[in-house]
């Protein structure tokens, strides 16, 4: 959410067309294969790509944010467990909530391709055909969590915005207090929420499934891991 907020604040400082799922009424759905100005789509939660009617990548340059996977499973259980809202919920959206709280989080992320609508690792596959892209800028949340200026230099220098050291500055001040966990309202921002919550041996089976993507995008294989047993 607030990639959208950020994003819908670009493309108004910018008097840029706004597409997302998440406006009131969405209208993702406007984009067309004929389109001729120039707009911003924010955000997209797949990494299907040619979703769209047209080959997106020959005409669009992409910002794909990724996460550590670890952390995302993490997020997922206590989301789609228990914190996000159940409106417009299908049956098996409701089933497959009842079937997460009846189970540990380690058993959860352990066996997520169980449990999450798609397996983590499909997620992911996409993103290794777009490392070397010339259109595609991947970053990463935990920059964006714990080192904004640098998040935000690598969002801004994308093509296609015109950035300025006005913007810039202007943009640090107002999401200054933006990642700041206010214990009431948002789930755990600061990356590596997993290692306090997963036992060791959860996080030794997760190492191992997600090594290919640990090591391509620099996530570590902490020395000090899981919480006491």
């Amino acid at each position: 959410m607030f990639l959208f907020k950020f994003f819908r604040d670009i493309a108004g400082r910018q008097q840029t067309a706004f597409y997302s799922v998440n406006n009131e009424p969405p209208n993702h759905q406007e984009i067309q294969s004929g389109i001729d100005h120039d707009f911003i789509l924010c955000p997209e939660r797949n990494l299907n790509i040619h979703s769209y009617e047209f080959d997106r990548l020959d005409d669009i340059r992409h910002i794909v944010q990724i996460r550590d996977p670890r952390d995302i499973l993490v997020s997922e259980f206590f989301s789609l467990g228990w914190q996000h809202t159940t409106d417009h919920w299908t049956q098996e959206d409701l089933a497959r909530r009842e079937k997460i709280q009846r189970v540990s989080i380690d058993e959860f992320v352990v066996n997520a391709h169980l449990y999450s609508k798609r397996d983590l690792l499909d997620r992911f596959a996409p993103i290794f055909d777009l490392i070397d892209h010339p259109r595609v800028t991947i970053v990463q949340y935990e920059t964006m969590v714990l080192d904004f200026p640098s998040w935000l230099d690598q969002v801004l220098t994308t093509p296609g915005i015109r950035n300025n050291r006005h913007l810039k500055r202007n943009l640090l001040r107002k999401y200054r207090n933006e990642f700041v966990p206010d214990n009431q309202h948002r789930r755990r921002v600061i990356p590596g929420d997993y290692q306090d919550k997963l036992l060791p041996e959860s996080i030794a089976a997760l190492n191992a499934k997600y090594d290919k993507i640990l090591n391509q995008f620099g996530y570590s294989h902490p020395d000090r891991i899981g919480r006491d047993t």
